[in-house]
């Protein structure tokens, strides 16, 4: 069986940056733009995330790479409406020129 001997809490705080949520909740729009800008230039999620971190006027340390990842799909999934991927594909392809 087991017994509450302590009810505090049982670890001391962690940073904010540590949490997805809020680290989702601080990708402003301006970062997003950088992070679009960029992907457009077929750069990686790392070399965003140097890019953001170097970036003095801002305190982007808290971005991790998968953080980059996951805003450039969702501006894949964006750019994309409804459509899925194979079908933009098909579409583009049959697009006389």
């Amino acid at each position: 069986m087991l017994s509450i001997k302590n009810s505090a809490h049982n670890h001391t705080s962690t940073l904010p940056g540590s949490h997805s949520a809020l680290r989702k909740l601080a990708m402003i729009d301006e970062v997003q733009a950088e992070i679009a800008k960029q992907s457009r230039t077929r750069i990686t999620p790392k070399q965003i995330l140097i890019t953001l971190r170097i970036d003095e006027n801002s305190d982007n340390s808290m971005f991790k790479s998968s953080d980059i990842y996951n805003a450039k799909a969702a501006i894949r999934r964006h750019a994309l409406g409804p459509l899925t991927s194979i079908q933009a594909l098909l579409q583009n392809l049959h697009r006389p020129e």
